[in-house]
């Protein structure tokens, strides 16, 4: 489906199309998988770190799926239906939720992997709207964060979500196969003067980076636990019982000596992941993803270190493989502020 979208894919444009117009994503990689029957809310309740059970009708939520031992399988958004919830997972980790949920799910609860029959495209970026606007026949700003809504193009249904992953306003479609052709043609018609671009996944990292989504941190998870990570925040632990609850109250009861936090360096910086990070002759952690901002003109990473180091507003050296030093800060996020919120949806 990617490659028929028109519009132009090249690093420095998508970037600057995400930031100050539309970026046109590609989820084809994602999994897409139903949940229906009886019970079926209350099972997957007990699969997932979020409070479910009252989860409203045409709203999403990001939320970890667990093993019984607290292992994170995947961060996953949920699409609550009248009568089944839709798990979208993230890219390349669908076979592994699917197996997951086969394995886990008791009789009445079916589970339909519609990845094949289905696709997904995203449009994110501060006039994104304007272009999810094609899709609806009432007013988008009407559709708040978090939500979709149901329509038709031809008689088959298609889903229209306002979600993302950049902080720009963010939107995603989820339709039948059959219906490609008519939304491709609508987004390659888009006339308006606004730049359109398709947005390659070395970019959309850059964009996450640049706002700290917890897609970087899920991608540590092998090494360190929900609290080292810093992703506790997606847990709630008044929930009566879900997979692994026991297991993260010994983490957080244990406590951490080592923490993820962000940090930006010269754009000059000789640096690349896994090179250590010094304050004076003390070793304190290390580099554990980087990338390059076109807006800052700076490089922008995340470290892993002790504490208590593992917080905003100090300074550090990193220390390359030639043992050259590079001067770098520790930051909050996120490191630039959207576009998006400072413009209104007309």
């Amino acid at each position: 489906m990617s490659n028929q979208i028109n519009v132009q894919e090249e690093t420095n444009e998508a970037y600057d199309a995400v930031r100050n117009g539309i970026g046109v994503i590609d989820l084809s990689t994602t999994g897409r998988i139903v949940v229906k029957g009886e019970d079926h809310v209350e099972f997957l309740d007990r699969l997932v770190t979020k409070d479910i059970i009252f989860m409203e009708e045409e709203t999403t939520l990001f939320t970890l799926l667990l093993q019984e031992d607290g292992t994170v399988i995947d961060i996953i958004n949920l699409f609550k239906n009248e009568d089944s919830l839709t798990v979208i997972t993230t890219p390349h980790k669908k076979e592994m939720v699917l197996a997951w949920l086969q394995n886990q799910k008791p009789s009445g609860v079916e589970i339909i992997d519609i990845s094949q029959t289905h696709s997904q495209i995203g449009f994110e970026g501060p006039y994104a709207w304007k272009l999810a606007q094609k899709f609806l026949d009432f007013e988008i700003s009407s559709l708040p964060f978090q939500s979709f809504v149901l329509n038709q193009l031809f008689g088959k249904e298609f889903l229209l979500a306002r979600t993302g992953v950049t902080a720009e306003y963010g939107y995603q479609l989820l339709f039948e196969k059959c219906l490609e052709p008519i939304v491709l043609e609508t987004v390659n018609s888009f006339k308006e003067d606004i730049k359109l671009k398709k947005v390659d996944w070395e970019t959309l990292e850059t964009l996450m980076l640049e706002i700290r989504h917890p897609y970087f941190e899920f991608k540590h998870l092998e090494e360190l636990n929900i609290f080292e990570a810093g992703l506790e925040w997606f847990i709630d632990f008044y929930k009566d019982e879900f997979y692994g609850r026991e297991v993260l109250e010994q983490q957080s009861e244990a406590g951490v000596n080592k923490r993820i936090v962000g940090f930006t360096t010269g754009i000059e910086s000789k640096i690349t992941v896994n090179d250590e990070i010094f304050i004076e002759e003390q070793l304190i952690g290390k580099v554990i993803e980087l990338k390059e901002s076109p807006v800052l003109n700076r490089r922008l990473g995340i470290a892993l270190l002790e504490e208590p180091f593992a917080v905003s507003g100090i300074g550090f050296y990193v220390k390359n493989k030639e043992n050259a030093l590079y001067e770098a800060h520790t930051q909050s996020s996120p490191y630039i502020l959207p576009k998006s919120w400072s413009i209104k949806i007309l």
